[in-house]
């Protein structure tokens, strides 16, 4: 990657760090995406710092798009792409060809687990070798997390390798650079020595936990001192599982500080050997209390969300289940009213006859959809593996007749099993197969396609036809309540269907969304996840 040259050596973390901190000193930022390096984030400064102050082969790759960064002893391993401003900044796909599919599967999963994964005899893409007769190489691929605990990159350490690699690094000699890294976010270290049973802190763990390094000795007597009374029993736990040997800790806790207040911690640790062989538990203690209690916050207001969107729906269940019998009452008093005084009363009195029952028969329409839509996520919530070509031909039964009568022709190709609720996805298709078919152009007979297309994690089925189409400026406004575009004899209905199918739609943690013009058709998609 080329750019103009400018001066971010006032920076702590680019004040060393090589010739690839000098590339970077020197990159203009100002039009990549993670902008100038004064604003990137705390954790990829310091992960930077580290990373380009290190005599070992690290990279990193950062972010979704997993930017490159890597230090100058990884800079050998590299064969043709190992010029660094050629790769600094890049997307990972774009610097590591036919090698990059075995890397992000890698990346992937450390950002799934959470965790250290280590690669023993992997094969070194040939696109990278630097002309060594040696083939294989040992990694490990290490989470980055921020302050939140969120995953935000992949550390990569090639510890030992073929011969121009070797290397005799370990996470022991990693977290003792870390533990002399100046912190600059809220972000602490520390490790545990089994054999010796000594504990080490960083200076800014100290600083985290409110305490003087002179004066507290980071002993298990004395940290639970200060572990808010109702978490110290994960503390206990942590300790047993130390002592057992566990490979790993994850837990978050309150602290107490002198003045009173209460700061949240999250606690990760792995065990690992040092390079004499030692046990010994390295972590991380991150100051999360912004976070916590933000996500507390959230969590009430969701809570809240959930109790006034049940009684909306208990409320729009209950009164439409109530009008339909004052409206059945109305219905029959005019078809009583028609019957017995039918003769009696001129054309203009049956007219409004007749706009009484119509306007009845369409509130019925509006109330049986509006109890439809109140019981979906009411019953039949569990969810398994569901055939959408047996769904499909299903609700293809229920409206054959409506289907015959519009001569229409349905086209299905071959559909995937997926994981949902059988009853509901009949509804899904049902409404949006009979939306096609209302909204049909007139004198063209109506051609409806259902297609599938496999996505990552889920599926995305389309349901295509020849209608009539949708303007753009309704694309979202057609799933609301009761929102009907088209009003003219022929195409009744209330307004719900779409709704439901949104409704149904997000139940089964997917989206739904519409392509189309006037007069060209219209497609609806919808995403699902996989069996």
């Amino acid at each position: 990657m080329s750019g103009n040259r400018v001066n971010n050596a006032s920076l702590p973390f680019l004040r060393k760090g090589g010739e690839c901190a000098e590339y970077i000193r020197l990159f203009d930022w100002s039009n990549h995406p993670l902008g100038p390096p004064e604003g990137w984030p705390v954790t990829l400064k310091t992960s930077l710092g580290i990373l380009l102050n290190s005599g070992f082969p690290k990279y990193l790759f950062w972010g979704d798009d997993h930017f490159c960064f890597y230090n100058d002893a990884f800079r050998p391993t590299l064969g043709f792409i190992g010029n660094y401003t050629d790769s600094l900044g890049k997307p990972g796909r774009d610097v590591w060809g036919e090698a990059w599919q075995q890397i992000e599967n890698q990346i992937k999963t450390v950002k799934t687990k959470g965790s250290t994964i280590k690669l023993d005899g992997q094969p070194v893409p040939e696109n990278i070798k630097a002309g060594s007769n040696e083939e294989v190489g040992t990694y490990s691929y290490s989470p980055v997390i921020d302050p939140d605990g969120m995953v935000v990159g992949v550390l990569v350490l090639c510890f030992a390798t073929s011969a121009e690699m070797k290397v005799s690094e370990d996470l022991r000699k990693l977290n003792s650079r870390l533990l002399r890294a100046k912190e600059i976010g809220k972000l602490g270290y520390w490790s545990y020595h089994l054999d010796e049973g000594k504990l080490e802190w960083s200076d800014k763990l100290y600083e985290l936990w409110g305490v003087d390094p002179d004066r507290f000795i980071p002993e298990f007597e004395t940290i639970l001192e200060r572990v808010h009374q109702d978490d110290r029993k994960f503390f206990v736990r942590a300790n047993d599982a130390i002592t057992n040997r566990i490979e790993e800790i994850n837990f978050k806790h309150r602290i107490i500080h002198d003045d009173g207040s209460v700061s949240w911690m999250h606690q990760r640790a792995e065990i690992n050997k040092d390079s004499d062989g030692r046990v010994v538990f390295e972590g991380v203690t991150q100051d999360v209390t912004d976070s916590q209690f933000l996500n507390l916050e959230l969590h009430e207001k969701a809570r809240e969300l959930e109790r006034t969107n049940k009684e909306l729906e208990d409320f729009a269940y209950t009164a439409s289940h109530d009008m339909r019998e004052p409206l059945r009452m109305i219905s029959s008093f005019m078809d009583l009213l028609e019957r017995k005084y039918g003769e009696k009363l001129d054309e203009k009195a049956l007219g409004y006859i007749g706009f009484a029952k119509d306007g009845a028969r369409r509130i019925a329409a509006m109330i049986n959809d509006l109890l439809e839509f109140s019981r979906i996520g009411r019953v039949y919530s569990d969810q398994e593996e569901v055939d959408l070509n047996e769904i499909i031909q299903d609700v293809i039964g229920y409206t054959r007749v409506v289907i015959d009568e519009s001569e229409g022709e349905i086209i299905v190709d071959p559909l995937p099993k997926v994981k949902g609720v059988s009853l509901s996805l009949k509804l899904l298709f049902q409404n949006l197969i009979m939306n096609a078919l209302k909204y049909s152009r007139e004198g063209v007979p109506p051609k409806i396609e259902i297609a599938g297309k496999k996505l990552a994690d889920e599926w995305q089925i389309s349901v295509i036809d020849n209608g009539i189409g949708i303007s753009e400026e309704y694309f979202e406004e057609i799933f609301n309540l009761y929102r009907r575009l088209h009003t003219n004899e022929g195409k009744s209905g209330s307004g719900i269907g779409l709704a439901i199918c949104k409704k149904i739609v997000e139940q089964h943690q997917g989206r739904i969304w519409v392509e189309s013009s006037l007069g060209s058709g219209s497609t609806f998609h919808f995403t699902i996840k996989s069996s």
